[in-house]
């Protein structure tokens, strides 16, 4: 299963840009670094990289779970991979890396569904 080790983001109005490291089990895997349209699919890229999984991102939503400074905002995402789909949820004070942690979260349910596969379906890359 993978999760998040750590994530840097730099965001403005220029190209948004995010490296994030990435843990499958114990094993720590390299980082990668990905430009964006925005934050999100610059996040969804480089995972996207990192795993070899060329998911499609469906749907996006947030919100917010507590107000004031113990806000946590909670992220779900939709993505497809080759025909199959799947739903992660990720949860964090910081709402990119919720949506990281949701996206993973689809990532590793859609490797746990044995009707879905690694695909090939969409390229995984950083470019724009």
């Amino acid at each position: 299963m993978y999760s998040l080790e750590y994530l840097q983001v730099l965001a403005g109005t220029q190209t948004p840009v995010v490296v994030l490291g990435l843990k499958n089990g114990d094993e720590v895997l390299k980082e990668a670094a990905c430009c964006g349209d925005n934050l999100l699919d610059a996040v969804f890229k480089a995972v996207n990289k990192m795993t070899d999984i060329n998911a499609k991102f469906i749907e996006c939503s947030l919100k917010v779970l507590m107000k004031g400074r113990d806000m946590m905002a909670e992220a779900v995402i939709h993505i497809a991979v080759n025909g199959g789909k799947s739903i992660g949820r990720g949860t964090s004070k910081d709402i990119v890396e919720a949506s990281t942690k949701a996206y993973l979260a689809a990532v590793n349910n859609l490797n746990g569904n044995k009707n879905s596969h690694r695909g090939k379906g969409f390229p995984a890359n950083c470019n724009r």
